[in-house]
């Protein structure tokens, strides 16, 4: 008798290097060939946690990223994995073709997993602040709309590269898109690009964590490819940048990522009926819930005093609830 899927611990991490990657300890890919990977518009939760776990292998080092994406691909029937060229500030792709699809994931920013860890966390998350997201001036875009200039510009390096991938012939594949935090930032230009352009055609789109990319005129450019966006809770960079932003030129306003599904409290994936989207409104439940744990924290001040909203952006903390999640839709 075959076992069933088993749910992922569902305890919550405190210290950051147990929140983001590398996500030491945690077994990739460990139980996937229970889950299958259904390829339709509507959001599904197992091709939601496919994506996800996907996203969240993307943050190893190039090499150990391609060996466990062939590893945990293996029930899709994996053919190869293509790595792109590394952006300066960590953000890099990975191209995989499998026995009835493709799939082009995206790294996220600044998190990357290096000999020189302990440099990076405060050198890579600044550089990706100073040059990537903290660029929100709304820039015109080739197709139509107005974007964020920092994501623009990062997805602007790698572009031709990434075109140049996806026109190699493979039969016709369809082509899905997924990234966490950059990552869906980055996907959801990609997802623009190859609508209007041509370049692909585009048969679903997951991304975890997504930051606001574009105005109105922009999310309107691919409205007809299937989009699913997940928010972990108090995720703050789902609520970045501000909606209204005093310098942006001509009063324009960024648009939420259409579809958004979010990770209740308890772990479940659900359907808000109105979310609260600006930043400031997660003060009042973010702080006090962190320094409730400052003096309690069994790893000490600096560990326990983790802010919900930036806890919650973790992304082994979205494929963890995703997987348990599909579980518990087993019954």
């Amino acid at each position: 008798m075959n076992a069933g899927p088993v749910p992922l611990p569902r305890q919550v991490p405190t210290a950051l290097s147990a929140l983001f990657p590398p996500a030491e300890g945690y077994a990739y890919f460990e139980q996937a060939a229970l889950c299958r990977f259904i390829r339709t518009p509507d959001y599904q939760r197992g091709t939601a946690w496919w994506c996800a776990e996907t996203s969240l292998a993307a943050y190893l080092p190039d090499q150990e990223a391609i060996e466990t994406l062939q590893r945990g691909f293996a029930p899709l029937g994996v053919e190869s994995v293509q790595c792109g060229s590394t952006r300066a500030l960590g953000g890099n792709w990975f191209l995989l073709h499998c026995r009835d699809l493709k799939l082009l994931v995206f790294r996220g920013g600044g998190l990357v997993s290096t000999a020189e860890r302990s440099r990076l966390w405060i050198e890579g998350p600044i550089q990706d602040w100073l040059f990537t997201d903290a660029a929100a001036m709304l820039s015109r875009y080739e197709h139509g709309g107005r974007v964020h200039t920092g994501f623009r510009s990062a997805y602007q390096e790698m572009r031709d590269e990434v075109r140049a991938a996806l026109a190699v012939d493979d039969g016709d594949k369809p082509l899905w898109l997924t990234g966490h935090s950059l990552g869906g930032a980055l996907a959801l230009l990609t997802a623009a690009d190859c609508h209007c352009g041509a370049v692909a055609e585009v048969e679903g789109v997951y991304v975890f964590g997504a930051p606001r990319v574009g105005n109105a005129a922009f999310m309107k450019l691919f409205a007809g490819v299937p989009l699913h966006h997940v928010v972990n809770d108090l995720d703050l960079v789902a609520r970045v940048p501000p909606r209204h932003v005093l310098w942006l030129p001509y009063l324009d306003r960024y648009a939420e990522i259409r579809e958004t599904r979010f990770i209740g409290r308890q772990g479940g994936v659900e359907t808000r009926g109105g979310w609260r989207s600006d930043y400031l409104d997660l003060l009042p439940g973010a702080f006090p819930a962190a320094f409730g744990q400052l003096w309690l924290g069994p790893d000490g001040w600096w560990q326990a005093a983790v802010p919900a909203m930036i806890r919650d952006h973790a992304p082994v903390l979205y494929t963890t609830h995703l997987w348990n999640d599909w579980v518990a839709s087993l019954g």
